[in-house]
């Protein structure tokens, strides 16, 4: 059987928009992997970037707890205002000092 060729001709306007964005190759993988289902969620960018964002957060928190368990004891009660606005030096697992981002 000959190779069939398609191009963004032949594919109906919504379709084509898909196609152009993502090129004809990968178009054409979508439709073999989705093609005739009755809908393919397609995850907003917003959600996407709200996700890794919230990732890096968390990792930013655990850090923060790690860093704080061994700051001074009066040092620790304002750990919320130094989180997000400071880096806390320190020099072999003794505080140095907070510096103002």
């Amino acid at each position: 059987m000959d190779k069939i060729i398609i191009s963004l001709d032949d594919l109906s306007d919504r379709q084509r928009e898909i196609a152009e964005v993502i090129g004809i190759e990968n178009y054409i993988k979508l439709s073999k992997r989705f093609g005739g289902e009755d809908s393919v969620y397609i995850q907003k960018y917003s959600e996407i970037i709200k996700s890794v964002r919230n990732k890096e957060i968390r990792k930013k928190n655990i850090m923060m707890d790690i860093i704080f368990q061994s700051l001074p004891k009066f040092i620790i009660f304002q750990k919320d205002i130094f989180a997000s606005c400071a880096i806390i030096k320190f020099e072999r697992n003794t505080f140095l000092e907070i510096i103002p981002l």
